[in-house]
This record gives structure tokens, C-alpha cells and sequence, in this order.
């Protein structure tokens, strides 16, 4: 598909470019950001802090279920596919309820109801609820990914919408290196109080996720009264 795809032609010197001069535009572009659009930056921040605990958790839930529920590989698989396969069918009807009702409240909504379930999860022991859980999540990373998208296009300058999903990847990469850091330090610190430590991991990831909302709030809307372009 991407063979037949068909782009428009860029000019030879168009082309005509250097590493140092990327790199340079790169910095360029980011202090351009927080100056320029606050709230744009702000909303990747909290993206980031979302992201963050988001990606870290996906990549420990297995282990996390191992050492709290001794539970075998076919019992993690149907967890983990509980949660991808809710993600999977919500994510369209949460993208028709962001345009019925509005982006950043369905992405809003979708950061609390992912802060619930982390939280529940490092305080809850019962197997079953696990799985309840692990939909609940599902369904809260669904709307996070659809509407956080949007809502970066409805605040990011129309020419310049690029370069901005350029900065959302390099937010969540950062969220690639701080949350496993995170989750390895908590773990590491507290490595003498046995399974206690992954409960407080997946509290102190919670704990990231609440940051990310709250400052999530505060991101305005462009159609939003009293919002500020710059």
C-alpha cells in the first residue's frame, strides 16, 4: 500500500539539506513551543506523563500478574487480550462521542478512567476483578490515543501540524525512558519488602497518570472560551 501510494513531488532543492541544520530547526522548534504556544506545549507534558505510565504499565502488567497472582501464561494472555481487544472495539465509538460531545472531554474522561484502574489495580487482590480492570484500561486507552490525536490537531497551527506530530513522537519517547526508570528504581528501592514493591510501582504510575490529567485539565480547547492561541 505504501508502494501505490502516491506523494507529492518535493523540488531538488527543496532536498537540499543538512544534519546540522535539522538538528538546528529541531531546537529551534522546541523553544519556539513553549514560547510561542504554551498550550500546546502543555498539552504534550501532559501527554507525556499519561504516556508514560501508560506505555510502562503495558510493559509490566505480565510480570506484575506473575508476582501477584501466580497466574499461568494462558490466564496473562486472556487479561492482556481483554484489555487490546476492549481497546480495539471502543476506539471508534469513543472517536464519534469526541465529535458529538468534544474532544478534550472524552480525552479528559479517558485519563481518569485510566487513573482509576492503575489505582485499583495496585491496591486490589482479587483475581476476577483483575479482569474487570483490565477492560476498564482498555477502554481508557482507547479514548486516550483517539482523542489526544485530535485534540493535538485542533491546537497545533494548521502549517506547522508536522512538525507537531513530530514533537508528540519525541514526548513519547521521553515517556519510553522515564516510566521503565521509574517502575525500576521503585522496585529496586524497596527490593527487601517482597511483592509490596510492584503494588507501589503500579501506585507510583498511577501517581504519574494523576499529574498527566490534572495538567490535561488545564489544556484549552480552541473552541473553548478565554483560549489563548499562543
Amino acid at each position: 500500500m505504501v508502494f501505490w501510494f502516491k506523494e507529492k513531488q518535493v523540488t531538488p532543492e527543496e532536498k537540499k539539506t543538512s544534519f546540522r541544520a535539522i538538528y538546528n530547526k529541531t531546537i529551534q522548534g522546541l523553544m519556539a513551543l513553549f514560547k510561542e504556544n504554551k498550550n500546546a506545549a502543555l498539552f504534550l507534558l501532559a501527554f507525556m506523563f499519561v504516556s508514560d505510565a501508560l506505555l510502562t504499565a503495558q510493559l509490566y502488567f505480565a510480570i506484575y500478574l506473575d508476582q501477584l497472582f501466580r497466574i499461568g501464561d494462558t490466564q496473562k494472555l486472556v487479561v492482556l487480550a481483554a484489555m487490546e481487544i476492549v481497546a480495539i472495539l471502543s476506539a471508534y465509538v469513543i472517536g464519534k462521542l469526541s465529535d458529538r460531545y468534544g474532544i478534550k472531554k472524552l480525552l479528559v474522561l479517558s485519563c481518569w478512567i485510566l487513573f482509576f484502574g492503575f489505582f485499583t489495580v495496585s491496591i486490589n487482590s482479587s483475581l476476577p476483578i483483575i479482569y474487570v480492570l483490565a477492560s476498564l484500561i482498555g477502554l481508557g486507552i482507547a479514548g486516550f490515543y483517539v482523542t489526544s490525536r485530535a485534540l493535538l490537531l485542533k491546537i497545533s497551527p494548521i502549517s506547522q501540524q508536522g512538525e507537531y506530530f513530530g514533537f508528540y513522537s519525541t514526548f513519547q519517547k521521553f515517556a519510553s525512558i522515564i516510566g521503565p526508570l521509574v517502575w525500576g528504581v521503585t522496585t529496586l528501592a524497596l527490593k527487601d519488602y517482597g511483592i509490596f514493591r510492584y503494588r507501589v510501582a503500579f501506585l507510583a504510575l498511577a501517581f504519574l497518570m494523576l499529574i498527566g490529567t490534572l495538567m490535561m485539565i488545564r489544556v484549552h480547547d480552541r473552541t473553548e472560551k478565554g483560549f489563548n492561541y499562543g
